[in-house]
Order: C-alpha cells, then structure tokens, then sequence
C-alpha cells in the first residue's frame, strides 16, 4: 500500500480542463482571425470591383459620347451633300436657257461682232442694236477661250442681256455698265475728283479702249439728244472730264460725222 502511494507522488499533477480550454479559445481565436482575413479579402475584391465598374463605366461613357459625336458629324456631312446636291440641280437647271432665242445688245459705239474661233459663228452688231441670238450659238461663243474672249466683251458692258438672268445662267460677271443711264449719273457727280475717280473705275484708268471709246461717244451722243440727259451739266466740270480725256467733245462731234452716222442708225438706245 505504501507502494502504490509513492507512485501517485511520483505522478505530475495534470489540469486537463485548462488545457482543453486553451485548446479552444486557441482555435475561436484563428477562426475569428480566419473571418476578418476573408472580410478583408472581401472588403478589397469588392473595392476592386467598384474600381473596375466606375472605369469600365467611363469607358462606356467615353466611347458613348465619341459615338454621338461622331454621329453628329455624319449627319451634318450628310445635310451638307444633301445642300450640295439641292444646290447643283438647281444650278443645273438655272443654267439651261428657257428660250431659243437670247435678245443681246450692243453698246460699242462703233458696232461690234461676237463669233467662234473658227468664224463658223458670226453676229455683228451696230452701235445700240439689239436682236436675238440661238442659245446654242450663243453657248459655244461663250464656251470658247480663244484669241476672241467673248465673255469679256460682257464683263465689260459693250456686249449686254435685255434678260440680266442670263449674266447668271452664262456665269458672266457685269463689272462695266456702258448704259446711257450709268453713263449720266457718273458725269453729272457734283464733284468733279469723285467723277474722274469713276471714270478712272470704268475705263481701267483709259487702258481699256474699246470701254473708253464708247464711254466718250455716248456722252457726245446724249449732248446731241433733243432731250439731252446731260442739259444739268456743269461747265467746269464737263472741262474737267475733258481734260482727263485728252478730247473737247464738241471736236469730238465734230471730226467724227457722228450726225449722219445716228442718222443712219435711227433712235439708239
């Protein structure tokens, strides 16, 4: 019996019930540690996915609102052909003569003659005559860029269209107007510098000589109406405009039997 009681002394005293308490607040604790590392985890995946939302959504808008801008710009190409195309069937239209016979006039004072390069077409023309012209004639008189520059003969005002609509029909700019209207309002300026700033306009400063012939003769010729649109006309500055000129218009009259060449003509315009 004494035995047995020295082992038991020998024993180590063991406390199971702490260890086994240990043991589990042990295992609570890597557990709880286990949920906050997935929390965190979690916490972080959905950051992520916020982040790739928001830039997956900039994107969206980004190439949304390239699109529209891009469909913008489409649809004003589109309306500008759509112009376009108005604008040239109407062009087209506009440049089709409505008649067949165009009523041109002459103002070159000494008459004048439109024709083609090869003389296969040939109008002349007295001084103040008008008559009618084939509109295909006249269409390849116009057309030809030769020595004979027709359409100058336009621009220029010795040639002109009773109908201006066909200036814009032939695309002819009227850069000279040689009517006798014109020709009274620039001469009977009150001031005679403006006048010769006009005249200087008109005639290209006299380098144009068919212009300048014309412009002096019509004037000769309206001092010469019964009417006499120029009646208003002052002394000084009729000499002023001579002198510009280089010619007394009186001489003018005088040296150029210009009584029987109206004569002949009968009533100019």
């Amino acid at each position: 019996m004494a035995e047995k009681i020295k082992k038991n002394e020998e024993s180590p005293n063991i406390d199971t019930n702490n260890i086994i308490g240990e043991i589990v607040e042990d295992n609570i604790k890597k557990v709880d540690n286990i949920k906050v590392a997935k929390q965190k985890s979690n916490k972080n995946e959905v950051d992520e996915l916020k982040a790739e939302n928001k830039r997956l959504k900039g994107e969206l808008e980004s190439q949304s609102n390239s699109f529209d801008v891009q469909l913008n710009a489409i649809k004003a190409q589109m309306d500008l052909l759509m112009k376009a195309q108005m604008t040239n069937v109407a062009v087209t239209k506009e440049e089709e003569p409505e008649a067949k016979e165009i009523i041109i006039g002459c103002r070159a004072f000494s008459g004048a003659a439109l024709a083609s390069n090869d003389g296969t077409i040939v109008y002349t023309f007295n001084g103040g005559e008008e008559k009618g012209i084939d509109s295909e004639d006249l269409r390849q008189v116009l057309r030809e860029n030769g020595q004979r520059n027709n359409k100058k003969l336009f621009q220029n005002g010795l040639f002109y269209f009773v109908d201006e609509k066909y200036y814009n029909i032939f695309k002819i700019k009227k850069n000279v107007d040689l009517s006798k209207e014109h020709i009274a309002e620039i001469v009977l300026t009150k001031d005679k510098d403006e006048m010769i700033r006009k005249v200087k306009e008109m005639t290209n400063d006299k380098s144009d000589m068919g212009v300048t012939h014309t412009f002096k003769f019509l004037i000769a010729e309206m001092l010469l109406d019964e009417k006499n649109p120029l009646a208003s006309w002052t002394y000084d500055n009729k000499k002023y405009l001579e002198t510009y000129l280089g010619n007394n218009f009186d001489d003018l009259i005088a040296s150029s039997g210009i009584f029987k060449y109206l004569s002949s003509l009968g009533r100019r315009k």
